[in-house]
């Protein structure tokens, strides 16, 4: 296929749309729709499919199975949500609108008219200035089926069920797929790639949620390693219960967020080579040395119960949802709420991350907790740490001018989204921690 022939006019609005702070705070979702703008301007339209998109921006090795892994599927969605919201606000005023239908992978451009994001009309039809591909998506949404008046045991079923559908782990490694590259790393993570210290990456355990959210209690750090939390339960009564005590107990799965959290950390480091394990395969050993980034919050990667009493921002489960979790400040400055709690306001979702950073147990390397009462804001967290902008405004906080004035400190971030896609990231507090003895 030859190549597309853009009028300036065009080729300026996909570029304002590109460099634009919507597209730029997701460096995820900018990375495909560049490779899919470029791919349909150098006419490789046809090459074009999940699997090649996989390969090119994911790292993931040639031949992979698109059907074993949704990740392209599931960015696809959250782009197209982006896309929406750039039209609705940064580029109200375009003239031109870039879309992507659902199931398919190259966008197209059309002249801004009734029925596109801030025009307020019922839609017209609209030829498609840019060919859309021919390539659907394989696999079709699953579908849950239950039955009505079981109780808890079918919410605990259905869960269950749901979270199977997670990105599943299987300690694989990332690595020698998403290591290519050789860009200086930004933002804190220059912090944790410095000196050939090795940078691990923890997952959350999506299975630990689901036996929050199935038997309603907590797991301390004690219980996990040893598993006795599991012995703890009384005998399942029936098949479906003890299903669901296997598999919330017994496997060793992370939610797709978590695992593109890592695989964004990891590629960011590149050239340095980031491991990233599941808190299951991990032994009081691995934080002697090293460094560290916990995903998720203390709940759900219980390996930051190591550290969470040195914190002023905890994570804590609140009275009405032992399965979900607010952010405790237990020693609230003027204008500082007690609790930082998600909430719904004016359209948007609103959640916070907790994200601290102190030295690990032999204070040779640091540890980085990312504690999130979302998935939209742990995403937020994994961005924070690899921004440039979000580090400059940190050393300005703090009143210092390098990476290594910087304190061991932790801060918690307000993340504003619709329909779970973080959107506008800020600093709503923010604390040094007192070293330890």
């Amino acid at each position: 296929m030859a190549k597309t022939e853009l009028r300036e006019e065009e080729r300026a609005s996909l570029a304002r749309l590109l460099e634009s702070e919507t597209m730029t705070r997701a460096p995820r979702l900018c990375a495909v729709l560049r490779y899919l703008v470029d791919a349909f301007i150098e006419g490789r339209s046809n090459e074009i499919t999940e699997q090649s998109i996989g390969e090119a921006v994911f790292g993931k090795p040639v031949g992979y199975n698109p059907g074993d892994d949704n990740i392209v599927r599931v960015t696809l969605r959250h782009l197209r949500t982006r896309l929406e919201e750039f039209y609705r606000t940064e580029g109200k005023h375009e003239t031109y609108i870039l879309e992507i239908p659902k199931g398919k992978y190259i966008p197209f451009l059309v002249p801004r008219e009734a029925g596109h994001p801030g025009s307020g009309t019922p839609a017209a039809a609209t030829p498609p200035r840019l060919l859309q591909a021919l390539e659907t998506d394989p696999t079709p949404p699953p579908s849950l089926s239950s039955r009505v008046g079981i109780g808890w045991l079918v919410a605990g079923a259905l869960l269950v069920l749901s979270l199977a559908l997670s990105y599943t782990l299987y300690r694989v490694e990332f690595g020698n797929a998403a290591r290519a590259g050789s860009q200086e790393s930004s933002g804190l993570l220059q912090m944790l790639v410095q000196h050939g210290n090795q940078l691990t990456v923890v997952v959350t355990d999506s299975n630990l949620q689901a036996y929050r959210e199935i038997f309603k209690k907590e797991v301390s750090l004690d219980s996990y390693i040893d598993r006795s939390y599991v012995r703890s339960q009384p005998n399942a009564v029936d098949n479906l219960s003890a299903g669901a005590l296997k598999y919330a107990s017994g496997t060793t799965e992370t939610t797709l967020t978590s695992a593109i959290v890592a695989a964004t950390i990891q590629k960011a480091a590149a050239p340095v080579v980031v491991s990233i394990r599941h808190p299951h395969d991990l032994s009081l050993r691995d934080f002697q040395s090293g460094n560290m980034i916990l995903l998720g919050g203390p709940w759900i990667n219980p390996w930051g119960q190591l550290f969470e009493d040195r914190l002023n921002f905890q994570l804590v489960p609140p009275p009405d949802n032992p399965a979900g979790s607010v952010i405790l400040n237990r020693h609230p400055q003027p204008g500082e709420p007690a609790t930082f709690v998600p909430r719904q306001k004016n359209g948007q979702t609103i959640t916070y991350v907790r994200i601290a950073v102190l030295p690990n147990l032999n204070k040779s390397g640091q540890v980085v907790l990312v504690g999130a009462n979302s998935l939209e804001s742990l995403e937020a967290g994994g961005d924070y740490l690899i921004s440039q902008d979000f580090l400059n405004d940190l050393l300005r906080r703090f009143q210092v001018s390098s990476l290594a004035q910087l304190p061991s400190f932790e801060v918690v971030l307000e993340v504003k989204g619709i329909n779970a896609v973080p959107g506008n990231i800020r600093v709503v507090a923010q604390r040094a921690i007192t070293p330890s003895s």
